[in-house]
């Protein structure tokens, strides 16, 4: 094998190593519970982002694309339940 095949397997396995290393990290931070997850405190500036981002995206995907009428949209939160009460 030549020099360079060697030096690329290397690179490629050095790689796949550090993604293994850096995922296995990564769940035992998890799984610690290092993280304070509580609503009570305030996120990490880039957390923050992350599930915001991701709570956006969620409803914009799962929302009813469908457009409802003026009347639909006017009428009050209970007005549709209200004969069944």
């Amino acid at each position: 094998m030549s020099k360079s095949k060697n030096i690329a397997l290397g690179v490629l396995i050095g790689s796949i190593g550090t993604v293994g290393i850096a995922a296995l990290g990564g769940i035992a931070y998890v799984y610690s519970g290092g993280y304070n997850v509580a609503a009570t405190e305030p996120h990490a500036p880039t957390m923050r982002w992350a599930l915001d981002t991701s709570y956006q995206n969620s409803v914009q995907i799962r929302s009813d694309t469908t457009a409802r009428s003026d009347r639909e949209m006017a009428a009050p939160r209970g007005a549709a339940t209200a004969s069944y009460t």
